[in-house]
């Protein structure tokens, strides 16, 4: 069973703004990595992810599979979990959708993590 890396999500989005987003392109890699991870699938190609985010708008797409897929997985692990992705494109286009789907996503995983080590949090 996968269980991924524990981050503070506040964190993440702090190291992302201090390195003028170069560890954004590395959680992003991770998160990817994990939600494979999780589902045992290549749902998200983690190079083809981080690429995207060179190319207006496209990493939107990658976004709305992650969401779709974080709605799978709570279903599969017995958390809940809504979707976020028009939340999400909405902030996007005022500047701070990725920021909010950094910080989301990274609780979300951290819930999967919890749940897989043994925790009770299903919600």
């Amino acid at each position: 069973m996968y269980i991924g890396k524990t981050r503070v999500p506040l964190n993440v989005l702090l190291l992302s703004i201090v390195t003028c987003g170069i560890y954004g392109l590395f959680w992003y890699y991770t998160c990817a990595t994990d939600i494979n991870g999780i589902t045992g699938q290549e749902r998200v190609n983690p190079i083809l992810f981080i690429l995207s985010h060179f190319i207006p708008f496209l990493p939107l797409v990658f976004v709305h599979k992650i969401d779709q897929t974080f709605i799978e997985i709570g279903q599969r692990e017995g958390t809940r979990y809504e979707s976020k992705f028009v939340l999400w494109l909405v902030l996007y286009l005022v500047g701070i959708g990725y920021l909010v789907f950094m910080y989301q996503s990274q609780d979300e995983l951290n819930k999967v993590w919890q749940i897989r080590s043994g925790g009770v949090n299903r919600g």
